[in-house]
């Protein structure tokens, strides 16, 4: 009676031990690096800038102007382009930090209320266009150009950008 059941706890172990490890190994996560401070000014370019890197993703960002007349909107926005550097599915998840008329909105510690993810296919890439239906993960407003609101995004920021390989 004790041998079985040694043997099967034993069993029991062996089966969670498994399962643990199977779970484990279906995801893998690594943080991006960030190219620039927080602290520090984007630069405005109408070309892709590599703001944040690691051996999975390339996160650029851009400058432009969007005017959707059936939307009553003309506005300066920053898009953001995401490339998958990988033959394997992955998530991209981080909180967007936005500075307006240099005050910060979303810099508290613990903020995750502009908490933005993406899932990203083999080798895909991924980027905010002006359209009424733009992916808004992927465009942040940096002026109204048909309203005058005396607001204007000063900087910006991707924290905490954390990277998972789906499997």
């Amino acid at each position: 009676m004790k041998t079985r059941n040694i043997i099967f706890y034993i069993s029991v172990i062996c089966l969670l031990l498994i399962f643990g490890m199977i779970l484990l190994s279906s995801t893998y996560a690594q943080n991006a690096t960030s190219m620039q401070l927080p602290s520090e000014t984007k630069v405005k370019s109408s070309v892709w800038k590599l703001l944040a890197s690691n051996e999975f993703i390339d996160v650029n960002y851009k400058y432009e102007e969007c005017n959707l007349p059936s939307q009553g909107t003309h506005d300066e926005n920053v898009y953001l382009q995401i490339k998958n550097k990988t033959a394997q599915a992955i998530t991209v998840e981080w909180n967007t930090e936005y500075w307006y008329n240099n005050k910060c909105y979303g810099c508290e510690d613990g903020n995750t209320e502009n908490h933005k993810t993406i899932y990203l296919a083999p080798n895909a890439t991924i980027e905010g266009v002006c359209a009424k239906n733009a992916n808004p993960a992927l465009v942040i407003l940096s002026k109204m150009l048909n309203v005058k609101t005396g607001s204007e995004l000063t900087n910006f920021n991707l924290r905490d950008i954390k990277t998972t390989v789906n499997k």
